[in-house]
């Protein structure tokens, strides 16, 4: 098992010429607890992630030229105390702000997974057969379209429910994730909305609205 930034892999093929690395099977989670707590699922696995570097890195300029991630799942499940299962990011020697966005010239999700679980709430969320399709545009930004095929599960209060395919629109800047123009079919309501995920703050932050 190769230890790559705190995430183990099983195979690891990597080509010096075109600077591309290939992952498989793929997993990062958090550190075991010191209790005697049952273990947290892991954050993040995937059959395979590939990626291609440019160039330019070789001069020190920080990116990535194309990315594909193969049946990803990201659980995130917080615990009745509040625990999330996410890894833990390593301490760093640069101030607060410090930190230099990734550019990414294109990237492509074939059937993900995204589970979110809240213990001390009752809340789950379940969405299967996620793609997405990213490229750069001329602002630099990484933008293109989401799709979730289903089926997704939603659970709260003991409630539970199915909803239909979801549609919406995903860029990144380097620093942040939105998440636009969001469109959710159910039994009970259509639903549309946006949301925005900030990366360069810690703790990540997360705002949200909807109709």
């Amino acid at each position: 098992v190769f230890a790559i930034l705190g995430t183990g892999a099983r195979d690891l093929d990597y080509n010096l010429f075109t600077l591309s690395v290939s992952l498989r099977k793929v997993r990062a989670a958090a550190t075991a607890r010191p209790d005697s707590a049952p273990a947290r699922p892991p954050f993040f696995e995937a059959d395979q992630v590939s990626l291609t570097l440019p160039w330019a890195i070789v001069a020190g300029r920080v990116g990535v030229e194309s990315l594909t991630l193969a049946a990803p799942v990201v659980t995130i499940e917080r615990d009745a105390a509040g625990a999330l299962n996410r890894p833990t990011r390593p301490e760093s020697t640069k101030p607060a702000g410090a930190r230099r966005p990734v550019t990414i010239g294109a990237a492509t999700v074939r059937d993900g997974r995204v589970r979110y679980a809240d213990g001390a709430r009752g809340l789950v969320v379940d969405l299967e057969g996620l793609s997405a399709s990213l490229t750069t545009t001329g602002s630099s930004v990484l933008s293109g379209t989401l799709a979730v095929a289903g089926p997704t599960r939603l659970e709260a209060a003991g409630h539970r429910t199915s909803v239909g395919p979801i549609a919406a629109m995903l860029s990144y800047d380097g620093a942040a994730i939105a998440i636009d123009r969001v469109s959710v079919t159910s039994p009970e309501a259509d639903i549309a909305g946006r949301a925005r995920i900030d990366l360069a703050t810690t703790p990540v932050s997360l705002t949200a609205d909807y109709a």
